[in-house]
């Protein structure tokens, strides 16, 4: 579990903002958005660009579980609603991959979680927003 939250620290790291952005030769920085976005201008009247937003940043400020799974347990990862929809985009409501849409943790649901943390594989850790 820390080799994965370490991975997903290297990750965001990697990605991380700098301090102060630096602005293209004739841009204009016009203010920000209601999310808090910056805007600049290419040129008066032609063009607003926005910066892109950091997908690892937003994942990073997602609620991770802290539940221990228990057999016939409440899945922490869907928080017992069988759907996962911490994801945006087309991902917005999708059936929970460490239940199986169950809502319930069974015997096969954590022999398959032991397997990957064994394994040392990802594991997923946001909790269902």
């Amino acid at each position: 579990m820390s080799t994965s939250l370490t991975r997903l620290a290297a990750i965001a790291e990697q990605f991380a903002e700098p301090a102060a952005p630096s602005i293209p030769k004739g841009w204009t920085h016009i203010g920000t958005d209601h999310r808090g976005k910056p805007h600049y201008r290419t040129a008066p009247g032609i063009a607003v660009v926005t910066r892109p937003r950091n997908p690892v940043a937003d994942l990073m400020a997602l609620p991770r579980e802290k539940a221990e799974h228990n057999e016939g347990g409440t899945c922490p990862h869907c928080l017992g609603r069988g759907r996962y929809t911490a994801h945006r985009g087309h991902f917005g409501n999708e059936k929970c991959f460490r239940c199986d849409g169950k809502g319930i943790l069974d015997r096969k649901d954590l022999a398959f979680l032991k397997r990957r943390m064994e394994a040392d594989e990802p594991i997923c850790l946001v909790v269902s927003a």
